[in-house]
């Protein structure tokens, strides 16, 4: 984000810690108004040193109102590969929520009802919460508004939370691009029982601020997850306060690099016939490779020949081609389905790096 934070720095430095938490709650509070046109005030806002932390401290703090029934979180899968040690971490029972390709990995309302059974007659005996982000990560969609609806209603009567992870949500990039507001859809049906975490660093490219920030219409809730978290430093406060103003009109410039550089890597999935999921936003594509795993061979920069598979695409591709992506199954998703992440700013050498890497495969 092309902002320059010199003078906003120098004067956070100039502020007392309370003046300072008081600008940033301010802008966290007018950027829900504009941007969902959902009112919070400064009692309903966390501030925490990123979002992952404010998501592993809200499950804490529901994990520990649910005592000895213990807290199930669902998690669609597949998902962002931090979620699932995250919520074992908070103390929580993690429920893979499984969905399909034909959905664009979206969850589906009966699928969470299906996958939550415990054996108890009644919906609301057992607890639990739904980490939900949007768009998905890492098939990069969004929500219809029935979608968001009939999930908000699901979980609604299972007395149940929403941890909504909005950090992506201004990356919408496709044309057109009729995202519903969820938020506001998701806190008129959930109340209290839904969690909003953001912050500036994915959606204005500024990922080196650290500072995210969560709402609730709890006011004590949000004490106690701003009791456990680790407040940002005041640096990527003075940041926040500045960027979070002009998110939209950042956004909109980061958004056209975004539909660009997918449409770049989208085209090589075409030629080399490789399935994936169009994505809507976010910062990748989520391909399908199982088709290399049934006889290709790859003969190494040593001369050694080896066999493709699941357990060595990633290895090799590192190894090979200098391309970093994660195994198959750090998404949580089917086998054979890897997160190739566009962002990057040597993005066409990374392109022509994989067509070189692909066009060494011999069956």
């Amino acid at each position: 984000a092309d902002i320059k934070l010199g003078d906003s720095l120098r004067r956070a430095l100039g502020q007392t810690p309370e003046g300072l938490q008081k600008s940033v709650l301010d802008s966290v509070v007018e950027y829900f108004q504009q941007r969902h046109k959902t009112k919070y005030d400064d009692s309903q806002v966390v501030l925490g040193a990123g979002a992952q932390p404010l998501i592993q401290t809200t499950i804490e703090v529901l994990a520990q109102r649910a005592g000895n029934k213990g807290l199930k979180v669902a998690v669609p899968q597949p998902g962002y590969g931090l979620y699932p040690p995250t919520v074992q971490a908070a103390g929580a029972e993690l429920v893979p929520i499984h969905t399909d390709a034909k959905d664009h990995f979206l969850p589906r309302p009966e699928t969470l009802y299906s996958q939550l059974k415990d054996g108890s007659k009644k919906p609301t005996d057992i607890p639990h919460a739904v980490l939900l982000t949007e768009p998905n990560n890492p098939g990069g969609h969004y929500y219809t508004s029935k979608q968001i609806k009939d999930l908000a209603h699901a979980i609604k009567a299972r007395e149940g939370y929403v941890i909504y992870d909005n950090v992506f949500g201004l990356t919408g990039f496709a044309k057109p691009m009729t995202a519903p507001n969820s938020v506001k859809i998701l806190k008129e049906i959930l109340g209290d029982r839904l969690i909003v975490i953001d912050s500036v660093s994915k959606s204005v490219a500024a990922g080196g601020v650290r500072a995210g920030f969560a709402a609730t219409t709890d006011p004590k809730l949000a004490e106690e997850i701003q009791k456990r978290t680790l407040a940002p430093d005041p640096m990527a406060m003075a940041a926040t306060s500045q960027y979070l103003p002009q998110s939209e009109a950042l956004a909109a410039e980061h958004r056209q690099v975004l539909r660009q550089q997918a449409e770049q890597l989208s085209n090589f999935f075409r030629t080399r016939r490789i399935p994936f999921i169009k994505a809507q936003g976010g910062f990748s594509l989520y391909a399908d490779l199982n088709a290399f795993f049934s006889g290709y061979r790859l003969t190494l920069e040593n001369g050694q020949e080896v066999e493709l598979s699941r357990e060595n695409f990633h290895e090799l591709l590192m190894s090979e081609a200098g391309i970093k992506i994660h195994a198959d199954t750090w998404a949580g998703g089917p086998e054979g389905h890897y997160r190739f992440v566009f962002s990057i700013k040597r993005l066409p050498e990374a392109i022509q790096r994989l067509d070189q890497f692909f066009s060494r495969l011999k069956k």
